[in-house]
Protein backbone atom coordinates (compact mmCIF):
# COMPACT_ATOMS: atom_id res chain seq x y z
CA UNK A 1 0.00 0.00 0.00
CA UNK A 2 2.76 2.36 0.90
CA UNK A 3 4.41 1.88 -2.50
CA UNK A 4 1.57 2.26 -4.72
CA UNK A 5 0.94 5.64 -2.69
CA UNK A 6 4.39 6.68 -3.53
CA UNK A 7 3.79 5.92 -6.75
CA UNK A 8 0.23 7.93 -7.05
CA UNK A 9 2.55 10.80 -5.21
CA UNK A 10 5.25 10.95 -7.68
CA UNK A 11 3.00 10.92 -10.64
CA UNK A 12 0.85 13.85 -8.91
CA UNK A 13 4.28 15.58 -8.38
CA UNK A 14 5.01 14.90 -12.25
CA UNK A 15 1.92 16.25 -13.30
CA UNK A 16 2.37 19.52 -11.17
CA UNK A 17 5.69 19.84 -12.87
CA UNK A 18 4.07 19.30 -15.98
CA UNK A 19 1.66 22.15 -15.48
CA UNK A 20 4.11 24.54 -14.18
CA UNK A 21 6.00 23.92 -17.36
CA UNK A 22 3.15 25.14 -19.40
CA UNK A 23 2.40 27.84 -17.24
CA UNK A 24 5.95 29.49 -17.99
CA UNK A 25 5.71 28.43 -21.37
CA UNK A 26 2.18 30.19 -21.55
CA UNK A 27 3.59 33.34 -19.95
CA UNK A 28 6.85 33.46 -22.04
CA UNK A 29 4.66 33.57 -25.06
CA UNK A 30 2.04 36.17 -23.10
CA UNK A 31 5.18 38.25 -22.68
CA UNK A 32 6.40 38.01 -26.33
CA UNK A 33 2.92 39.04 -27.81
CA UNK A 34 3.17 41.83 -25.41
CA UNK A 35 6.24 43.46 -26.37
CA UNK A 36 5.88 42.54 -30.13
CA UNK A 37 2.43 44.96 -29.67
CA UNK A 38 4.16 47.83 -27.62
CA UNK A 39 6.97 47.60 -30.66
CA UNK A 40 4.35 48.03 -32.86
CA UNK A 41 2.30 50.79 -31.38
CA UNK A 42 5.56 52.33 -31.37
CA UNK A 43 6.37 51.70 -34.69
CA UNK A 44 2.78 52.99 -35.91
CA UNK A 45 2.93 56.45 -33.61
CA UNK A 46 6.31 56.88 -34.85
CA UNK A 47 5.57 57.13 -38.18
CA UNK A 48 2.24 58.61 -37.62
CA UNK A 49 4.71 61.41 -36.19
CA UNK A 50 7.14 61.27 -39.16
CA UNK A 51 3.80 61.66 -41.60
CA UNK A 52 2.64 64.86 -39.49
CA UNK A 53 6.23 66.52 -39.27
CA UNK A 54 6.25 65.91 -42.88
CA UNK A 55 3.04 67.71 -43.98
CA UNK A 56 4.25 70.47 -41.62
CA UNK A 57 7.27 71.54 -43.47
CA UNK A 58 5.70 71.06 -46.76
CA UNK A 59 3.29 73.80 -45.60
CA UNK A 60 5.34 75.89 -44.16
CA UNK A 61 8.09 75.68 -47.11
CA UNK A 62 5.30 76.32 -49.57
CA UNK A 63 3.96 79.24 -47.26
CA UNK A 64 7.33 80.53 -47.25
CA UNK A 65 7.86 80.22 -50.99
CA UNK A 66 4.36 82.21 -51.05
CA UNK A 67 5.66 85.36 -48.88
CA UNK A 68 8.51 84.93 -50.40
CA UNK A 69 7.35 85.58 -54.02
CA UNK A 70 4.81 88.85 -52.58
CA UNK A 71 7.73 90.46 -51.63
CA UNK A 72 10.46 90.03 -54.15
CA UNK A 73 7.54 90.84 -56.72
CA UNK A 74 6.67 93.98 -54.83
CA UNK A 75 10.06 95.06 -53.12
CA UNK A 76 11.99 98.89 -54.09
CA UNK A 77 15.24 96.55 -54.30
CA UNK A 78 16.48 96.14 -57.37
CA UNK A 79 17.04 92.09 -58.05
CA UNK A 80 20.62 92.62 -59.39
CA UNK A 81 21.80 94.03 -55.90
CA UNK A 82 20.41 90.55 -54.16
CA UNK A 83 22.07 88.83 -56.43
CA UNK A 84 25.12 90.79 -55.70
CA UNK A 85 24.90 90.11 -52.18
CA UNK A 86 27.08 87.31 -50.45
CA UNK A 87 24.65 84.76 -49.19
CA UNK A 88 27.00 81.53 -48.72
CA UNK A 89 27.61 80.53 -44.97
CA UNK A 90 24.11 81.39 -44.86
CA UNK A 91 22.18 79.45 -47.45
CA UNK A 92 23.49 76.34 -49.45
CA UNK A 93 26.34 77.07 -52.06
CA UNK A 94 27.94 76.03 -54.43
CA UNK A 95 30.75 74.02 -54.77
CA UNK A 96 31.38 72.81 -50.72
CA UNK A 97 27.83 71.85 -50.77
CA UNK A 98 27.27 70.14 -53.95
CA UNK A 99 23.29 70.46 -54.54
CA UNK A 100 23.51 74.14 -54.25
CA UNK A 101 21.77 76.55 -55.34
CA UNK A 102 23.21 79.45 -54.45
CA UNK A 103 26.60 80.52 -55.92
CA UNK A 104 29.54 82.48 -54.24
CA UNK A 105 30.42 85.56 -54.90
CA UNK A 106 33.09 86.75 -58.06
CA UNK A 107 35.07 89.27 -59.24
CA UNK A 108 35.01 87.96 -62.84
CA UNK A 109 32.46 87.91 -63.80
CA UNK A 110 31.64 91.29 -62.01
CA UNK A 111 28.17 91.55 -60.08
CA UNK A 112 25.69 93.84 -61.73
CA UNK A 113 24.75 95.47 -58.27
CA UNK A 114 25.59 96.57 -55.13
CA UNK A 115 24.95 94.28 -51.78
CA UNK A 116 21.97 94.75 -49.84
CA UNK A 117 22.83 94.75 -45.70
CA UNK A 118 20.82 92.46 -43.65
CA UNK A 119 19.80 90.10 -46.54
CA UNK A 120 18.91 87.54 -46.24
CA UNK A 121 19.37 86.87 -42.56
CA UNK A 122 18.63 90.27 -41.08
CA UNK A 123 16.82 93.06 -41.09
CA UNK A 124 16.72 95.09 -44.45
CA UNK A 125 16.69 98.44 -44.95
CA UNK A 126 12.85 98.42 -45.67
CA UNK A 127 12.55 96.60 -41.83
CA UNK A 128 11.69 93.65 -43.61
CA UNK A 129 13.11 89.99 -42.50
CA UNK A 130 12.96 87.00 -44.75
CA UNK A 131 14.19 84.64 -42.05
CA UNK A 132 11.14 83.95 -39.44
CA UNK A 133 9.90 81.74 -36.76
CA UNK A 134 6.38 80.66 -37.27
CA UNK A 135 4.37 77.88 -35.24
CA UNK A 136 2.82 75.68 -37.77
CA UNK A 137 0.76 73.13 -35.85
CA UNK A 138 1.81 73.72 -32.48
CA UNK A 139 5.91 72.90 -33.72
CA UNK A 140 8.36 76.10 -33.93
CA UNK A 141 9.74 76.34 -37.69
CA UNK A 142 11.78 79.05 -38.91
CA UNK A 143 11.84 80.03 -42.34
CA UNK A 144 13.97 81.77 -44.65
CA UNK A 145 13.37 82.91 -48.52
CA UNK A 146 16.08 84.14 -51.20
CA UNK A 147 16.04 84.21 -54.85
CA UNK A 148 19.17 83.10 -57.29
CA UNK A 149 19.88 83.84 -60.90
CA UNK A 150 19.29 80.92 -63.69
CA UNK A 151 22.00 80.27 -66.08
CA UNK A 152 20.51 82.92 -68.43
CA UNK A 153 24.09 83.80 -70.31
CA UNK A 154 24.80 82.28 -73.49
CA UNK A 155 28.36 82.11 -72.93
CA UNK A 156 30.69 80.65 -70.43
CA UNK A 157 31.61 81.98 -67.60
CA UNK A 158 28.02 82.58 -66.42
CA UNK A 159 27.50 85.45 -64.29
CA UNK A 160 24.97 84.51 -61.07
CA UNK A 161 25.12 87.85 -59.75
CA UNK A 162 23.82 89.26 -63.14
CA UNK A 163 19.86 88.59 -64.32
CA UNK A 164 19.85 89.25 -68.28
CA UNK A 165 16.65 87.31 -69.00
CA UNK A 166 14.32 88.46 -66.45
CA UNK A 167 13.79 85.11 -64.90
CA UNK A 168 15.12 84.28 -61.58
CA UNK A 169 14.50 81.47 -59.21
CA UNK A 170 12.60 82.18 -55.32
CA UNK A 171 13.69 79.24 -53.14
CA UNK A 172 11.89 78.70 -49.47
CA UNK A 173 13.47 76.70 -46.76
CA UNK A 174 11.55 75.97 -43.47
CA UNK A 175 13.24 74.17 -40.94
CA UNK A 176 12.20 72.11 -37.46
CA UNK A 177 13.86 73.75 -34.78
CA UNK A 178 13.99 71.39 -32.71
CA UNK A 179 14.78 68.00 -34.51
CA UNK A 180 16.29 70.23 -37.69
CA UNK A 181 14.50 68.44 -40.24
CA UNK A 182 13.95 70.79 -43.35
CA UNK A 183 12.35 71.07 -46.61
CA UNK A 184 12.69 73.33 -49.41
CA UNK A 185 10.43 74.63 -52.25
CA UNK A 186 11.02 77.06 -55.13
CA UNK A 187 9.65 78.21 -58.30
CA UNK A 188 11.21 79.51 -61.24
CA UNK A 189 9.65 83.58 -61.86
CA UNK A 190 9.39 85.83 -64.78
CA UNK A 191 9.82 89.38 -64.22
CA UNK A 192 7.22 91.73 -66.00
CA UNK A 193 8.11 94.49 -67.82
CA UNK A 194 11.28 95.64 -68.83
CA UNK A 195 14.62 94.06 -67.94
CA UNK A 196 15.69 93.66 -63.63
CA UNK A 197 18.73 95.64 -64.19
CA UNK A 198 16.20 98.95 -65.20
CA UNK A 199 14.75 98.79 -61.76
CA UNK A 200 11.65 98.18 -63.06
CA UNK A 201 9.42 94.99 -62.20
CA UNK A 202 10.19 95.27 -58.73
CA UNK A 203 7.26 97.75 -57.14
CA UNK A 204 3.65 96.73 -58.81
CA UNK A 205 4.40 95.10 -61.43
CA UNK A 206 4.73 91.31 -60.00
CA UNK A 207 6.34 88.56 -60.87
CA UNK A 208 4.28 85.62 -63.09
CA UNK A 209 4.85 82.23 -61.60
CA UNK A 210 6.09 79.70 -64.13
CA UNK A 211 6.64 76.65 -62.23
CA UNK A 212 6.86 74.83 -58.30
CA UNK A 213 9.97 72.28 -57.72
CA UNK A 214 9.80 71.13 -54.29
Amino acid sequence: MRKAATLREQARAGERGVALGLAMVLLVVLLLAAGIAVWGLRSETGSAGGDRMTRQLFDCAERALAFGKVYFSNTNFAINDFLSTNVCGVLPCYPTVSTGPFRPQTSIPPPCGTPIPGYPDGTMADSTQLKQLVNVGGQQMEFIVAIYDDADESAMPQNYACDTNNRVIVWARCRDVVTNQSRTASALVQLTGTPSSDYSGQAGRGFRNLGNAN
